[in-house]
């Protein structure tokens, strides 16, 4: 039974004990014999009912911000034990909300659901927790048929309980409900950490894949969820697909196709020295395409030391060429570490580990980009599940705040920037978005650190739109929610708008007025998040993502919405 569940039949029970506790007060009333035992039955009456308040109080308080309004917060409390109380996603909130308290909150219930057991063997109740009492019958010969009890100090002890468990519970819950507002800060992770590690793994990439190839190659990070931590060591690996080209297919006859790396802070007593294969460079690997786990592969052994020496260190391979490292992997490589790169000028390492799963060699892969998935007139085009479209909305949002300001993301990014590996062509394809880069030409303006800057744009009208990647993530948002390219969307808004509109409407013009659309298609929750990056309609003094009470503000007013309308979709909210 969940702890919710218990607390629906404590909050049923006490008052059915109340009653039965008061049908004996009026009942010895009237046998002289028993006068003496209605003015304690009185007082026992009184201290339970104070008691049954706090409770209700209580649980009253629990469930505001759990439930979805009041009307439902109502029909749980006036039917207490009822069906509602028995639904697992209140006993996730209940859990979620508690944090830590949830198991002594789980427990004092228990206790107290004991508690109302014993009081109701005393007072001789039915399974249902009514009064056996038959109406036609005097009360002294009722008593002698059951033989309840009607001494007070036989509930002294249980009365003493519930008021110890009862305060119990008051104290849980006013110091979770007192902790929440710090907690909720305290779960935003920190974007600064995230942003650093993430401009460092592409800068390292970059300077890896200067090999002289006639292609340009393509670098592909796989979008993950919210990242929490507090040191770039706390961070899972940056999963990187790199291809030899950064064409969307893949050209035959290249010395590599595509091939996927787990980026890790370096830390040598994780990392199993390169194999010999891997240390040959310069020969063609076969071409590989689709994830696929890989049996009877082994991996290295791993150095355990805490602190290894000059040789364990020296055992490890300085990646100085990505490109020709990657033309030696071999299968025996695989969950192996294949080497690290090296900042020049800041000494920062990262560690490449080339994952368990691997790429087959039955078919050439390709990179559909979220344009092409979206257009209509798109050859073979595959649509995107509902599904996918919520998550991909959460993941577009949370990387805004995680790489907004990296070399990742572009102040104007949109969907030809996001991209899937097609290899199995099946729903599979969209499960895991990438955004992708091509690493930056000799012709590129590079900084004095050897870094390409992340170029401004020019200042913003005011009165239109107030952050331009914020704006880019509304229209992305927009995209997947019709399910069509924002230039075949201002076709339709246009339309409507022809006949206000002397010039061509702009883009905020447009995914305005696409807004009630949304709403149409996806409801509230969804349209709200995607009004408040098209109009940036946030109480803030500031509307920069470098602003620390900004980035709050879009986390709890856009990313929080659509994760919880994606938690609704999977049937973890009811």
């Amino acid at each position: 039974m969940s702890g919710i569940e218990v607390a629906g039949l404590v909050l049923g029970a006490l008052p059915l004990i109340i009653h039965a506790i008061t049908v004996y007060a009026d009942g010895v009333s009237t046998v002289e014999r028993y006068f003496k035992y209605e003015i304690p039955l009185r007082s026992l009456h009184r201290s339970l009912e104070a008691e049954f308040v706090i409770y209700q109080n209580t649980c009253e308080e629990l469930l505001n911000g759990i439930v979805k309004d009041n009307e439902e917060r109502a029909a749980l409390l006036n039917n207490p034990g009822g069906p509602d109380w028995k639904k697992a996603v209140l006993e996730e909130k209940l859990k979620d909300r508690l944090s830590r308290s949830y198991m002594a909150y789980v427990g004092a219930m228990e206790d107290m659901k004991d508690a109302m057991l014993d009081m109701k063997k005393l007072l001789k109740l039915d399974k249902s927790g009514k009064v056996q009492l038959h109406p036609s019958s005097k009360f002294r010969k009722e008593y002698h048929r059951l033989r309840f009890s009607l001494k007070k100090s036989e509930y002294d002890g249980l009365v003493a309980k519930v008021q110890q468990l009862n305060a119990t519970l008051r104290t849980l819950t006013q110091q979770t409900l007192a902790l929440e507002p710090t907690r909720s800060k305290r779960q935003i992770p920190e974007f600064d950490t995230i942003r650093n590690y993430a401009a460092a793994v592409y800068n390292l990439i970059c300077a890896g894949l200067k090999c002289g190839c006639p292609s340009t190659h393509g670098i592909n990070l796989r979008l993950e969820g919210m990242m929490k931590c507090s040191s770039s060591a706390g961070l899972p690996p940056f999963r990187v697909v790199l291809s030899y080209s950064s064409q969307v297919a893949a050209q035959p006859g290249t010395p590599w196709t595509v091939e996927a790396v787990d980026i890790h802070p370096f830390q040598v007593q994780t990392c199993a020295p390169p194999t010999k294969q891997h240390q040959s460079l310069g020969k063609k690997a076969a071409k590989k395409v689709t994830f696929q786990p890989v049996a009877g592969q082994a991996s290295a052994p791993a150095t355990n030391t805490a602190e290894p020496g000059p040789a364990q260190t020296q055992n490890l391979l300085q990646i100085k060429n990505l490109c020709q490292t990657i033309c030696s992997i071999k299968g025996s490589c695989i969950d192996t570490c294949l080497g690290y790169l090296e900042d020049d000028i800041t000494k920062q390492r990262l560690s490449l580990h080339q994952p368990r799963e691997s790429f087959t060699a039955q078919t050439v892969p390709s990179f559909l980009s979220l344009h092409s998935v979206l257009a209509s007139n798109a050859t073979g085009r595959r649509r995107l599940s509902t599904g996918h479209r919520l998550r991909l909305a959460v993941l577009l949002s949370t990387n805004l705040l995680q790489l907004h300001r990296t070399p990742w993301l572009t102040e104007t990014w949109d969907h030809n920037d996001i991209t899937f590996l097609a290899s199995t062509g099946s729903a599979d394809d969209f499960r895991d978005p990438f955004i992708s880069r091509t690493p930056p030409t000799p012709r590129d303006h590079i900084t004095d650190n050897g870094r390409v800057p992340t170029a401004r744009p020019p200042p913003l009208n005011p009165g239109t739109v107030l952050n331009r990647p914020l704006f880019a993530l509304g229209i992305l948002l927009i995209e997947l929610c019709l399910g069509q390219p924002f230039d075949e969307l201002r076709t339709r808004a246009g339309h409507a708008l022809m006949p206000v509109a002397s010039a061509a409407p702009s883009d905020f013009v447009v995914a305005d007025r696409l807004l009630d659309d949304v709403t149409a298609e996806s409801g509230d929750r969804y349209a709200d998040a995607v009004r408040r990056c098209v109009r940036c309609t946030f109480d803030t003094r500031k509307f920069d993502l470098e602003d620390e009470g900004f980035r709050r503000a879009v986390y709890e007013g856009v990313v929080a919405p659509l994760e919880e309308n994606l938690l609704d979709f999977n049937g973890l909210v009811v």
